[in-house]
């Protein structure tokens, strides 16, 4: 039998989750929730790119999706509301998402405690996930175990996010502002990148390894002309992107660390390597491991438009793929490195 679903948010990530859901084999699509009330009324369908009608129409009522008793909520919203996640987690609901929770250890342990507790009250469990952080950090531990002893462990992302029309995400990071905003103070710059910060330390975690200090470092990026966005406009002069990087000290060494390199195009200084997603592991012997997203061979078979559209993809399918292993997990906060191996099962195309 099909587990029943309810996608939370219909945005980049939400509105191709709609579809992963739809189509996916072990799942079913009962409820979608919509945030703006321009996507209330609509059919799952026309908010997701679908050609056929599902039946299953947007709402903004919280109270009717949670009567639905779905098996898992898929939440994707840009802001966690952890008051809601609680909800959902003491009504026996699963919880998979991408709102910027890894384990949740940087939301304050008083909110963990009621995450526990919530799921321990309703038999639930709650994971996130997503590329990075998220699905990097699983390809990473992954490739420690070809190796027979393990010196240090980093993760890169290094991305032009021109396409990723998110507005409030780059302005809660100070983009568009001029340098020396309050954004850009160290402190609210770690409180913009907690999940960040929470997969590093998993990461090390899953291979035992002990951090005795966590160091943080910023760097921010000048717009060398004005950008105009569909989504916003970035002055000349105001930053543009920026490189950030958490260190797992131990000893005095960086033995884990994990970077975000973001950029809007590449008129910007200085210029950050945009490599897309490497994951190296120094150890004996040394494992690279690199993630890209190119178009499929076969034409006519590639949906997403752009390589940010794919980026999407990955993100959204990270976590609907991993839902029957989150429904099936012991209750409580789960972690990449306690599921079984998330895989694309019943999803090849003949």
């Amino acid at each position: 039998m099909a587990l029943r679903v309810v996608q939370w948010a219909t945005g980049n990530v939400g509105s191709v989750a709609v579809r992963n859901i739809v189509e996916h084999p072990e799942l079913e699509l009962v409820g979608v929730h919509a945030h703006s009330e321009h996507k209330v009324g609509k059919d799952a369908a026309e908010l997701a790119g679908l050609d056929t009608p599902t039946g299953v129409i947007a709402t903004n009522d919280v109270d009717a999706l949670i009567a639905l008793k779905p098996d898992c909520i898929h939440y994707s919203p840009i802001v966690r509301d952890l008051d809601l996640i609680c909800r959902f987690l003491e009504a026996g609901i699963n919880v998979v998402g991408t709102a910027r929770f890894i384990t949740g250890a940087y939301i304050g342990e008083d909110s963990t405690n009621r995450l526990e507790q919530a799921c321990k009250a309703g038999n639930s469990s709650i994971y996130g996930t997503g590329l990075n952080p998220g699905t990097t950090n699983a390809v990473a531990i992954l490739a420690a175990g070809m190796c027979d002893r393990i010196y240090s462990i980093d993760i890169s992302e290094g991305v032009d996010v021109t396409r990723y029309a998110s507005k409030d995400t780059w302005e809660s990071l100070g983009w568009g502002q001029p340098l020396g905003s309050v954004h850009h103070d160290t402190s609210a710059q770690e409180f913009e990148t907690t999940e960040i910060r929470e997969a590093m330390e998993m990461t090390a975690e899953a291979l035992g390894i002990e951090i005795d200090e966590v160091r943080f470092e910023t760097e921010f990026a000048i717009a060398n002309e004005d950008i105009e966005l569909s989504f916003m406009s970035i002055p000349k002069g105001t930053v543009a992107g920026q490189r950030s990087t958490y260190h797992g000290m131990r000893n005095g060494r960086s033995v884990v660390r994990q970077h975000i390199a973001y950029s809007m195009g590449t008129n910007i200084t200085p210029s950050f390597h945009l490599g897309g997603y490497l994951m190296e592991v120094e150890g004996e012997p040394s494992v690279q491991a690199t993630l890209s997203f190119p178009k499929p061979k076969v034409d006519g078979v590639c949906r997403p438009k752009h390589s940010m559209d794919r980026g999407m993809v990955v993100v959204a399918s990270a976590g609907v793929n991993a839902i029957p292993l989150v429904c099936a997990a012991p209750a409580g906060i789960r972690k990449v490195y306690e599921l079984p191996l998330i895989t694309a099962r019943g999803l090849a195309v003949d």
